[in-house]
């Protein structure tokens, strides 16, 4: 499983727990404007991500990131 599809996974179970589970995700998504979630929820999404990838993800360097891709990217930036 690559990057891009453990950041996805993530994701989507969060969006799931909220009760958002209709909504598309692919890489050119804006995580805030299209996957429409709250800043609680990503920082739930990013903790997934940090655990499955044994990563550590600091908050500022999250402001670079808008889409899933960038966000993919990132974390694929900690393993390298």
């Amino acid at each position: 499983m690559d990057v891009f599809e453990i950041v996805n996974r993530c994701l989507a179970t969060v969006m799931e727990e909220s009760g958002s589970e209709d909504i598309c995700i692919s890489e050119d998504s804006l995580i805030i404007e299209d996957l429409d979630m709250s800043s609680l929820e990503i920082l739930e999404a990013i903790s997934m991500i940090e655990d499955e990838l044994g990563v550590v993800i600091k908050e500022k360097e999250l402001d670079t990131v808008s889409t899933v891709g960038d966000l993919a990217k990132l974390a694929a930036s900690k393993l390298a």
